[in-house]
């Protein structure tokens, strides 16, 4: 049998710290999905807020009314939280990505805070990505075409 070798996936590796790096899936199937997901991120974001806004509300103030901090409710604060950031995660970049990101940096405030940013790095990673493929299927498609005419003269 004979075997066959085919190019890597389309894609490109993001590095949100010095050890932290996935690979963003850049075939036209999911590219397509994430610029659905970015044109409706205001409606995800809130729907998912208002599913986790009462109860992080009402922990969060059962907390301001402790004199010390209960370890139990400041624990379900932060699993509040990892669901919130869990769901919207893996809703913009994919099932399961967020918990391979958290298990590398536990912080929830840091992944809060930067879903904007990662999102402005994956667009802008499109869009390089775009560039180049196109440039090579130009490429491909002229070498091809170059080929074919050596072919005819012969």
């Amino acid at each position: 049998m004979q075997e066959v070798q085919i190019q890597k996936r389309n894609g490109f590796k993001v590095r949100i710290d010095e050890d932290v790096i996935f690979f963003f899936d850049t075939s036209q199937e999911n590219v397509q999905r994430f610029i659905s997901i970015a044109k409706n991120l205001d409606k995800i974001l809130n729907d998912i807020q208002k599913k986790y806004e009462q109860p992080l509300q009402k922990v969060t103030n059962q907390l301001k009314d402790e004199k010390d901090l209960d370890a139990e409710l400041f624990s379900e604060k932060i699993r509040l939280e990892v669901a919130f950031s869990r769901e919207v995660y893996d809703i913009v970049l994919g099932a399961g990505i967020f918990d391979s990101l958290y298990s590398q940096i536990k912080d929830v405030e840091f992944w809060t805070m930067n879903l904007d940013a990662i999102c402005e790095s994956i667009s802008k990673g499109i869009e390089k990505d775009f560039k180049l493929r196109e440039k090579k299927a130009n490429e491909a498609r002229n070498k091809y075409l170059t080929k074919k005419k050596k072919k005819r003269k012969r």
